[in-house]
């Protein structure tokens, strides 16, 4: 196969023309001369991916090997004159495991416009790993069809520019203290909340009536948190994912924001005018480069475990930096809710956020204050998270 063929839209690049074909490390791949690495393999040049999740596939013919270990490593150059090239993923596999898998690997990595992308390989140990060819395949190369995105796709990689306070994840991941509205993090509604006045405040600038049970406390909950963190203004592009919070998202728009409304998970319902229906499962798809997603699950009869899959899968919806802002319903004590979360389900969610790279206001779970509960003693946890920040 020769570099720039393409099989089934596959893209396939040379793995050795960025430092002008040295000789590989790999027995029998590269040019004839060695070059200034001694733990050389390949390295292919950066070229520009579609917008979304790819992939670079690797594929040895008649791998042969015993000793040794490849490091893979996927990196970001972006098209801005000046730029360093960042890693944006690594993967590391025994040879003699290769050898067994066929001698093919694939990783997956999300490509942003304004950037280009290269993979490379290296060998840091001794090794006996020979091979007849290599051919490096990329599934989404960038056609040009993408230059006329939606608004705020430009440079995605560059991350979201609408921040306000800093959101850090504590070294405390859970704490005891009273959650404050005026100051939102990832808290349980409580009772002494609905009397600050600044949920009084959103409640008019709503259109709400006076509400003492959870929905007065969820929609002013939302919209202080994404007020808070930066995203309450001209410019943001943002989703929501329940229709149910209408009002907000018609209030972010009169403050120049721009809301792409989807129902998600809405199965019991129709979704109203202007709302698109989607399986959180379907995404990202085309939903990319939001600042901002918000979400209020406390009304529905979803399980958890979909709410907190919908959680994580909609994190890639976002621009790096971007803010996520979602309300789930949340039980204490001996309760078997399905649909609710309790303590050690906040904390599986949280804790699968960092380890994605993601940040996470701190929790405060208090234990001596009074929940806010609804009629069915179902309880409600705000969840604020900001995507894993740009690699630029």
């Amino acid at each position: 196969m020769v570099a720039g063929d393409t099989i089934d839209t596959h893209l396939a690049l040379d793995p050795f023309d960025f430092h002008g074909r040295p000789a590989s490390i790999i027995a029998g791949l590269g040019g004839p001369a060695p070059g200034s690495d001694p733990d050389y393999a390949f390295h292919t040049h950066y070229v520009p991916v579609a917008r979304g999740f790819s992939h670079f596939t690797v594929r040895f013919t008649n791998l042969r090997a015993k000793l040794g270990t490849l490091l893979l490593r996927i990196h970001m150059l972006p098209v801005k004159p000046g730029s360093v090239a960042r890693m944006v993923t690594s993967e590391r596999i025994q040879f003699n495991r290769l050898v067994k898998e066929g001698g093919e690997i694939t990783l997956r990595f999300e490509a942003f416009r304004g950037a280009t992308y290269a993979i490379m390989g290296l060998v840091t140990d001794q090794t006996d790993a020979g091979a007849d060819d290599l051919v490096i395949l990329l599934d989404r190369p960038d056609d040009g069809s993408q230059d006329d995105g939606p608004p705020g796709t430009i440079e995605d990689a560059l991350g979201t520019r609408f921040e306000a306070a800093a959101l850090r994840t504590s070294t405390h991941m859970v704490s005891l203290a009273t959650p404050v509205f005026a100051s939102p993090v990832t808290q349980t509604a409580t009772t002494t909340q609905l009397k600050a006045p600044e949920r009084q405040a959103w409640l008019a600038r709503l259109g709400l009536p006076e509400e003492k049970g959870l929905r007065g406390w969820t929609m002013p909950y939302l919209a202080q948190a994404i007020e808070r963190y930066g995203m309450f203004q001209k410019g943001v592009v943002a989703m929501s994912l329940s229709p149910s919070t209408e009002p907000l998202a018609h209030l972010l728009e009169q403050s120049g924001v721009s809301v792409n409304r989807l129902a998600v998970n809405q199965r019991d319902a129709t979704p109203p005018p202007g709302w698109t229906p989607m399986s959180s499962r379907a995404l990202p798809g085309p939903h990319l480069a939001h600042d901002l997603i918000w979400s209020a699950w406390t009304g529905g009869t979803l399980a958890e475990r979909i709410i907190s899959e919908t959680i994580d899968l909609t994190m890639e919806c976002l621009r790096p930096g971007g803010l996520a802002v979602h309300v789930v319903p949340y039980r204490q004590g001996a309760s078997q809710d399905p649909t609710a979360f309790d303590r050690n389900a906040v904390e599986r969610v949280v804790l699968g956020l960092i380890s994605r790279g993601h940040d996470v206001a701190r929790v405060k779970i208090p234990i001596d204050c009074r929940l806010l509960v609804d009629e069915a003693g179902r309880g409600a946890f705000g969840i604020i998270a900001r995507r894993a920040q740009s690699l630029l």
